[in-house]
């Protein structure tokens, strides 16, 4: 499970029986929370897919590096449609990682029409963790948006 994933389902709980913070509605973060949920998962979905894809051994089937980048790409913009959160500092880790999740996709589109492909490879990997760690940060938010209990 991504840590985000973690996040989402731990933040869902407790705003269904905490406070939050006087700054971020209880309800706005809820529902921003629900309408990020699918695309989230469909984001570490078609980058896993990616990441099995490259690592095989043998030669790298195109087809579905490709496939696997599209969903990627529509997995980020979806992400990209229920922005901004209610939360400016979980908007800013968000609209992080939705940066680095797309030049991670144009990383992988570039593949297929550069010489150095293993150097697009690369920067895929290296986007995509960056993408990961600004998710992990939106987690930090969520967790302190949750009061103490």
């Amino acid at each position: 499970m991504q840590p985000v994933s973690i996040a989402l389902t731990v933040a869902a709980g407790l705003l269904a029986t905490s406070p939050v913070a006087a700054a971020t509605s209880q309800t706005d973060l809820a529902d921003w929370l629900s309408k990020a949920a699918v695309p989230i998962e469909a984001i570490h979905k078609a980058e896993n897919d990616a990441y099995a894809i490259i690592a095989r051994p043998g030669h790298i089937d195109d087809a579905k590096l490709k496939t696997s980048c599209d969903q990627l790409h529509d997995a980020n913009e979806a992400l990209r449609n229920v922005m901004p959160t209610p939360n400016p500092q979980l908007t800013a880790e968000v609209q992080q990682a939705i940066d680095h999740f797309d030049s991670a996709t144009e990383s992988c589109s570039e593949y297929f029409f550069e010489a150095d492909s293993d150097a697009k490879l690369n920067d895929f990997w290296s986007h995509s963790r960056d993408a990961e760690q600004q998710l992990s940060s939106a987690d930090t938010v969520l967790i302190a948006l949750a009061p103490a209990k």
